[in-house]
């Protein structure tokens, strides 16, 4: 298909739906989920325009973009694991909401809900691993969605295990909360090791192997930048509070002064008495 325009920057070609892309995903939408949420009232609407506006530039780069370039293949996956992605969030959220929490729970027969909306937004993502995933030009599938996929599988993993390894050492009866995220790396597991060992449509078990090499440094070096990050932050707090340089703090009152100051207040009190006696003699003649 042809291009709108092309020019030539640093050496590579960039025509105007990659330029689109990018702008769209770094700049409109994160913008504009930015002042959708935390903009006063009159720049909410701003903010929802900008989100749309990036939306529908990531879709005319799906549907009138190169189709051999990499920013389509980045909108097909997008858009293959949008909705199966927002279902189980919002699932997650509904068993989150209908436990005992200390503000107002959700009605208790909206838990099942939750659970058949978490497992089938995995059964979705299963569906398109092995019947429909995003295909690329030439119809092979998409090099980014194999990446996305073993990378979501092995940080749903990741973060169940965490979870239940974190309930499991409060020491406390946490079994319902277990249960509800044991379906979660279950389920990633079952898939992850299908990858592995019989693959998926476009995704042959030595090429998963590469790519859950690729996902495990990337999720370790998303959790050491992460834990560098706090451990820094942190560490600048420290360094301020102890450069805070603390006010002096003065003695409590002796009992010489306390007497001092009932004397100076009782005077007072008299001298205020005798111009309310003078004042009020002048008055009466």
């Amino acid at each position: 298909m042809p291009m709108l325009s092309t020019g030539r920057i640093g050496g590579c070609e960039l025509d105007t739906w990659t330029i689109s892309f990018w702008f769209a995903t770094l700049v409109l939408i994160p913008s504009g989920l930015g002042m959708t949420l935390f903009a006063k009232r009159r720049m909410k609407s701003f903010g929802i325009l900008a989100v749309v506006v990036g939306c529908s530039f990531i879709l005319l780069t799906t549907v009138l973009g190169d189709s051999s370039s990499f920013e389509r293949e980045v909108s097909l996956t997008l858009l293959a694991s949008l909705g199966p992605s927002i279902l189980m969030g919002c699932s997650i959220l509904l068993l989150i909401f209908t436990s005992d929490s200390p503000v107002k729970p959700l009605p208790r027969p909206l838990r099942w809900l939750g659970w058949v909306g978490m497992l089938s937004g995995l059964g979705w993502i299963l569906a398109l691993a092995l019947l429909s995933p995003p295909t690329s030009s030439g119809g092979a599938v998409s090099e980014v969605w194999t990446v996305w996929l073993t990378g979501f599988l092995l940080t749903l993993l990741a973060l169940g295990l965490t979870s239940i390894v974190f309930l499991l050492s409060m020491g406390e009866a946490r079994y319902t909360e277990i249960l509800c995220i044991l379906p979660l790396p279950v389920g990633a597991g079952l898939m992850l090791n299908h990858a592995l060992t019989s693959g998926f449509k476009g995704l042959a078990p030595e090429v998963a192997l590469g790519r859950f090499a690729d996902a495990s440094l990337m999720l370790m070096g998303t959790v050491i930048g992460m834990t560098a990050a706090v451990f820094l932050f942190g560490l600048v707090l420290y360094i301020s509070e102890r450069g805070i340089t603390q006010l002096p703090t003065t003695s409590p009152l002796t009992d010489d002064e306390m007497q001092l100051i009932r004397n100076r207040v009782e005077r007072g009190r008299q001298i205020v008495e005798q111009i309310d006696s003078t004042t009020g003699g002048d008055g009466d003649s």
